[in-house]
C-alpha cells in the first residue's frame, strides 16, 4: 500500500517545481531527492498518486509532472509529455549539471528563446540540446536570425548533439558564433 499525500507534505513541492522548471528527471534523480528530504513515499507511490508520471524513452523511463502534480502547482495543461521531448529534457538536465560543474550558471533566456548560461568572467553561451541532432539548414537559419544578438552580447550558440559531424562544417563557417559538442546517449 502506498502512502497518501496531504497538505503537510511540503517536501513534495520543490520536486514538482524542479520538474516544471527543468523538465524530465531520471529515476535516480527522483530517488536521490526523495532520500535527501526523508520522504515517506517512493517513486512508485508518487506515480500511483499521479503526482509524477513515467515516460518511456530510449534511455529508460524518466519522470515528468503528473496530472495531480500539475494541479498542485496550478499548471492548467492537460498535455502529456512526448517521449522525444522528455528525452531532450533529461539530456538538457545532464548538460546543465556539467556546465554548472564547469563554472557556468543559467541566466534566463536573454535575447534568444533558448537557455543562456554565463560564467563569472561575463562570457555568455546559449545552449541547445538535441537528442536527434538539428538539420544543417535549421542551424543556418538560426544563426542568420540571431547573429546580431549573439554579436551584441559577445555570446556563442552551443549545440549538444549525438551527431556532431553533421554540423562541423557550420561551426567552421560561423566566425566563432557556433560551437557544436558531442552528446553521448547513455543510460543513467
Amino acid at each position: 500500500m502506498w502512502a497518501r499525500l496531504d497538505q503537510e507534505d511540503r517536501w513534495l513541492v520543490p520536486l514538482l517545481e524542479d520538474l516544471r522548471e527543468n523538465g524530465a528527471a531520471s529515476l535516480e534523480d527522483v530517488e536521490r531527492y526523495l532520500q535527501a528530504c526523508g520522504s515517506p513515499c517512493s517513486v512508485e507511490d508518487l506515480a500511483a498518486l499521479s503526482e509524477i508520471a513515467p515516460v518511456p524513452t530510449d534511455l529508460g523511463t524518466v519522470y515528468v509532472l503528473g496530472p495531480r502534480g500539475k494541479r498542485r502547482l496550478g499548471v492548467r495543461s492537460a498535455w502529456r509529455t512526448r517521449p522525444e521531448v522528455a528525452l531532450e529534457q533529461l539530456l538538457a538536465r545532464r548538460v546543465r549539471a556539467v556546465l554548472e560543474a564547469a563554472g557556468w550558471r543559467r541566466d534566463g533566456t536573454g535575447a534568444l528563446p533558448i537557455p543562456r548560461y554565463r560564467r563569472e568572467d561575463g562570457r555568455a553561451a546559449y545552449v541547445l540540446v538535441k537528442a536527434r541532432g538539428p538539420r544543417s539548414r535549421s542551424v543556418r537559419r538560426m544563426l542568420a536570425e540571431y547573429r546580431t544578438q549573439l554579436i551584441r552580447e559577445g555570446a556563442v550558440l552551443v549545440i549538444f548533439t549525438p551527431d556532431r559531424g553533421r554540423l562541423a562544417h557550420l561551426e567552421e563557417d560561423s566566425n566563432g558564433l557556433l560551437s557544436v559538442r558531442s552528446l553521448k546517449l547513455e543510460r543513467g
